[in-house]
C-alpha cells in the first residue's frame, strides 16, 4: 500500500469535542460508561451460563429538554450458537435495577451540571425475539399512568418489549 493511502486510512475526521450547545457529559465519558455497563452485563450473562446473546444496549440521559444517547447493536448468527433450553429472560428486574443504579451513579459522578437535574434511561436486549428490558424515572401523567396516586410525581418506569410501563414506585434518584 502506498504511503498516501496509509495516511488516509489513519486519519480521522476532525470532530469537535463539544457540540453546540456543549453536552454536560463528554461523548467519550458517555461511551466509557456504556462500555463498563456492557462488560458488567456480559459478565453476568456468562456467570449465569446464559446461552443467548446480548444484542442491544442503550444509555440515554436527559438534562432539561436535551437528550444524549449512545447505543450498540450486536450482530450474531443464531445458527452458529443456538440457545438451548426455554425462553427465560435473564434480564431480571433486580438486575436492571442494579445496572440502572450503576449507570446513574457513574453519570452523576462525571456530569458537569450545577444541580442534579438529569434523567437516565437504560435499555438492554437479549436475543431480540426474547425481550427488551429497561428502566427510567419520569413524571407520571394521565397519558403514561392511570394511577391517581402517581400523577405528577416522579415514578419508576420499566420497558418490556418496547413499551414503558409505570411501576407505581417512587424513583430512588428523585426522592
Amino acid at each position: 500500500m502506498s504511503e498516501s493511502i496509509n495516511r488516509q486510512i489513519l486519519e480521522l475526521p476532525d470532530v469537535p469535542n463539544d457540540p453546540d450547545p456543549p453536552s454536560p457529559l463528554s461523548a467519550w465519558k458517555h461511551y466509557h460508561i456504556l462500555k463498563k455497563l456492557e462488560n458488567k452485563l456480559h459478565a453476568y450473562l456468562k456467570k449465569t451460563d446464559y446461552k443467548g446473546h446480548l444484542v442491544g444496549l442503550e444509555v440515554t440521559y436527559s438534562v432539561g429538554e436535551n437528550s444524549y444517547t449512545l447505543e450498540y447493536g450486536y450482530n450474531y448468527d443464531p445458527t452458529e450458537n443456538p440457545r438451548d433450553g426455554g425462553r427465560k429472560d435473564p434480564l431480571t428486574d433486580d438486575l436492571m435495577d442494579e445496572m440502572y443504579d450503576f449507570v446513574s451513579d457513574l453519570i452523576a459522578k462525571h456530569i458537569s451540571i450545577s444541580d442534579s437535574g438529569f434523567n437516565v434511561q437504560l435499555s438492554a436486549s437479549v436475543n431480540q425475539e426474547v425481550s427488551t428490558n429497561g428502566k427510567t424515572c419520569k413524571i407520571a401523567t394521565a397519558a403514561n399512568c392511570g394511577n391517581a396516586e402517581c400523577l405528577g410525581k416522579c415514578r419508576t418506569f420499566r420497558k418490556k418489549n418496547g413499551k414503558w410501563v409505570c411501576q407505581h414506585t417512587v424513583c430512588n434518584k428523585c426522592s
